[in-house]
């Protein structure tokens, strides 16, 4: 039981990342930009277990320009770490002018669980490979527009709900390609500790996970972000069998802005606000 607690811990802030919409000739959404960062702090029902850690910046892969990467840090401390020390890295890298995953790294360290894993990206033959140590699986075909499970955190923030309050987006991990679905649920006011914000509820479908979401079928799992461009990730729950679990912001800088407690009242005022009312272009 403690063990699957704190799998849900690890599990659920990478879902953070979710899916790829159409793109228009005229439009282009706008992605995160180098020097953004977001700061979580995980809970299990009311216990503080850990924190997470999301960075974006600027690279250059391969003789490519307009490479995002994306790095994710998730870790347990106090009574966590007594249970189940997670230690987690996870790193992907996204070409942002064809909106698709160029390579994705996992380092991961989870009670004693101990892997390394990489997913090379052909971009020519639309093919990815899983690599870890001892272990080379065969290449699998994707699409053109292929994200890794970190990347799709781009898509969710960048597609305008205000317009299609549907999506879905092919996702790999180097040994399947899924396709995964996400609904616009609810809107509201959402006040945590970094600020209130004017928000909406995405619920991500999870029937195609694996792991812990096979055994809990009726699980569900809810991001909220806020009405910004692009959209802040601000909180992701889920309710199963063993509590509620959920990641909520506690820092971020965007656009050169320092979202804190310190700047509460005015957190949803300083940046560039999608308009549910008013919006009329195309998603991307």
């Amino acid at each position: 039981m403690k063990r699957t607690v704190f799998k849900w811990i690890v599990i659920l802030i990478p879902i953070f990342s979710m899916l790829q919409t159409n793109a228009t000739a005229n439009y282009r959404a706008v992605y995160f930009q180098s020097g953004d960062y977001f700061t979580y702090d995980l809970y299990w029902s009311l216990i503080k277990v850990g924190e997470a850690k999301l960075q974006f910046r600027n690279v250059s892969w391969k003789n490519q320009d307009d490479i995002l990467k994306v790095d994710l840090t998730v870790r347990t401390w106090g009574i966590a770490d007594t249970v189940f020390k997670v230690r987690d890295h996870v790193e992907s890298w996204i070409d942002t002018a064809c909106n698709r995953s160029v390579y994705y790294k996992k380092k991961q360290r989870e009670g004693k669980t101990r892997r390394d894993v990489e997913v090379n990206f052909d971009l020519e033959k639309n093919t990815c490979r899983y690599l870890e140590i001892d272990i080379s699986q065969k290449a699998i075909p994707i699409t053109s527009k292929t994200l890794d499970p970190l990347a799709l955190i781009t898509a969710l923030s960048r597609h305008e709900f205000a317009n299609n309050t549907t999506f879905s987006q092919f996702v790999t991990d180097g040994k399947k390609l899924v396709q995964i679905d996400a609904w616009l649920k609810d809107q509201k006011l959402l006040y945590l500790k970094s600020g209130t914000f004017d928000a909406h509820c995405v619920e991500v479908s999870t029937k195609e996970l694996r792991g812990v979401f096979e055994k809990n079928p009726h699980s569900s799992i809810e991001i909220w972000f806020s009405n910004h461009i692009p959209s802040i990730p601000l909180r992701i729950e889920s309710q199963v069998k063993v509590g509620s679990f959920y990641g909520e912001m506690r820092e971020c800088q965007i656009n050169g802005q320092i979202i804190n407690s310190t700047n509460r009242d005015q957190a949803s005022s300083v940046l560039p606000r999608k308009s549910y009312e008013e919006s009329t272009e195309d998603p991307i």
